[in-house]
């Protein structure tokens, strides 16, 4: 069923596909690092990899662990591709959320903590008018949507 949002572009329907969880990770020597410091306090100044300069996760999550949600004397490292993001990650150039879909890809990438997460919205956007190819192409989004955990 597709249904309208007041955030849709005029003319467009949308449809919830569901939610995408991204957790806080890094890589075990990244995590090693903390060197006995407290995650909070660690997470306040610990350096961070965010995908580019439109990315809010990482500063919505430092700030809801934190109540810090500015970059000022963090290293800040920008990686606008979503494998080189994770690699950057990995390499351990600092801490950065991941969705879960592409975490479970990556087993040298751990969470920092449990509770360090943040659920997306999903939507799928498409053309009110009616066409049998966008109804079919939307049936098979939301099923791949489903069958994904979504």
């Amino acid at each position: 069923m597709v249904t309208t949002s007041a955030d849709a572009v005029q003319g467009c329907a949308v449809q919830k596909l569901g939610t995408m969880r991204y957790w806080a990770v890094a890589s075990t020597e990244f995590i090693a690092r903390r060197d006995g410091m407290a995650p909070r306090d660690w997470l306040a100044v610990a350096p961070v990899v965010i995908f580019d300069r439109d990315d809010p996760l990482q500063a919505q999550l430092r700030g809801r662990v934190t109540g810090q949600s500015t970059w000022d004397g963090v290293a800040t490292h920008y990686v606008p591709d979503s494998w080189r993001y994770a690699t950057a990650i990995e390499a351990g150039m600092g801490w950065g959320m991941l969705p879960e879909l592409q975490l479970r890809q990556l087993p040298e990438l751990h969470r920092l903590d449990d509770a360090w997460s943040i659920e997306v919205p999903l939507y799928w956007q498409r053309w009110s008018m009616g066409s049998r190819a966008l109804d079919s192409f939307g049936r098979i989004l939301m099923s791949a949507a489903q069958a994904a955990g979504l």
